[in-house]
């Protein structure tokens, strides 16, 4: 019989059990890695699968045009708890 690397099977219930907090810090580490800007997690709020961002008009520019890029950086980290929308 062969065992296949657990890790991966494992992989699937890693973001269940994921804080508020951490959810957080995952999307301003994607924003950070799209666009180098540093946003505090207490900019962010989120309601619905829909990320609202606190931040100086500039910012909030330069996120929206990286936007499908970082949704995606999400989607890959977060799996279904992952935002659907920046605002």
């Amino acid at each position: 019989m062969e065992f296949k690397n657990i890790s991966s099977f494992l992989e699937k219930f890693k973001t269940l059990a994921i804080s508020r907090d951490e959810i957080q810090n995952k999307i301003t580490s994607a924003i950070f890695n799209e666009t180098n800007i540093q946003i505090p997690p207490k900019s962010i709020h989120i309601d619905r699968q829909t990320v609202f961002i606190d931040h100086s008009p500039a910012a909030k520019s330069i996120i929206f045009t990286k936007k499908r890029e970082i949704l995606e950086e999400l989607d890959k980290t977060l799996g279904k708890k992952a935002p659907q929308n920046i605002q």
